[in-house]
């Protein structure tokens, strides 16, 4: 059957090109919408990822800035009483290729990744499709609702319970099956095998996503380290500054050590990194590292991050060095202090 994916991260990009192969293969089209109102300057990797052909279209949507303070513009009544008519109405008005390729989504199967309220058009929409759940970050398996919120969707609001507890996501796809503790969850699980997909993909098409994704970027494996930042002072766990010093500190001693330093911004980042230091090379900011596991001519020795799951898919790194966020805590104690 036909598949819409429906993302807003450069990671979600990736699982849905790797399993639209798997669909294209099996003579299913493909259609990837993306949320280009979530993360600044995205477009342009967007725009690339429709140059590799695995999708039928690649539609551009606004949806964060949609139902940004629904409550304050409708008022409570209406929020409480007609949110979901209220959703499709701006979703529809504000995306005119949604109305587009209404048919297709209709008869297609839909994979959602981060189910939370920008999702819910979809739920609202198509309630008799068959909906996949994809997992995304540590949420997906640490997640617990309240009882209260499945009475408040169902009977009062009308609106989808969203993280994948609505009885239309038929399937929860993730890695660790076994780590998930949402009881509503469980049920649903299915495995998700990130290397026997990319293993499907024939040579000449890896070709094209790595080629469209990132041009001819190339690294050397010997004696060379990828640092993996994260949005720690977006997300308001330091400062701007205290985070380019913590970095900066990881970038200094990797290359005291010998090692060549390459540095993956996270797309989510406002931060400009402008460290003048000889053996350090910036990647580009938008791609998923994990397209590095196409080509074993991205091969590296090292990786390091505070936390990021980009550092467990990678299978062509030597070493993975996961600090954790017990010594990001200490890390900024110490800096503090200096």
């Amino acid at each position: 059957m036909n598949q819409t994916f429906v993302c807003c991260s450069t990671y979600h990009v990736y699982l849905s090109i790797i399993e639209a192969y798997k669909f294209k293969y099996e003579g299913h089209d493909s259609i990837l919408i993306f949320f280009v109102d979530h993360i600044e300057g995205i477009e342009e990797f967007v725009d690339n990822v429709a140059k590799i052909g695995v999708f039928k279209k690649v539609l551009k949507i606004q949806g964060y800035t949609l139902i940004r303070n629904l409550k304050q513009r409708y008022g409570a009544w209406r929020y409480f009483t007609q949110r979901a008519s209220i959703v499709v109405d701006l979703y529809q008005k504000s995306n005119p290729e949604l109305v587009e390729y209404d048919a297709f989504i209709a008869n297609s199967q839909i994979n959602l990744f981060q189910i939370n309220r920008t999702r819910a058009y979809f739920l609202i929409k198509y309630p008799e499709n068959h909906f996949r759940m994809y997992e995304d970050g540590y949420g997906t398996y640490t997640q617990k609702l309240p009882a209260m919120r499945h009475f408040n969707r169902k009977y009062i609001t009308k609106f989808p319970v969203l993280k994948g507890h609505d009885p239309q996501i038929k399937e929860v796809v993730v890695s660790f099956p076994e780590k998930v503790v949402d009881k509503v969850l469980i049920p649903k699980l299915k495995k998700l095998n990130i290397q026997a997909l990319e293993d499907g993909i024939r040579e000449e098409d890896k070709c094209k996503v790595i080629t469209s994704i990132i041009g001819d970027v190339s690294v050397m494996r010997e004696r060379a380290t990828i640092v993996i930042t994260q949005p720690i002072s977006e997300d308001g766990i330091c400062t701007e500054n205290e985070k380019k010093k913590l970095y900066g500190d990881i970038i200094d001693a990797e290359i005291e050590s010998g090692h060549m330093v390459y540095l993956k911004t996270h797309p989510r980042e406002r931060t400009v990194y402008s460290y003048e230091k000889d053996g350090l090379y910036n990647l580009p900011k938008y791609f998923p590292l994990e397209v590095f596991n196409l080509s074993k001519n991205l091969m590296i020795e090292r990786a390091v991050s505070f936390y990021s799951t980009a550092l467990y898919n990678l299978k062509h790194v030597d070493e993975k060095v996961l600090l954790g966020e017990d010594y990001l805590q200490k890390a900024i104690v110490k800096l503090r202090k200096r």
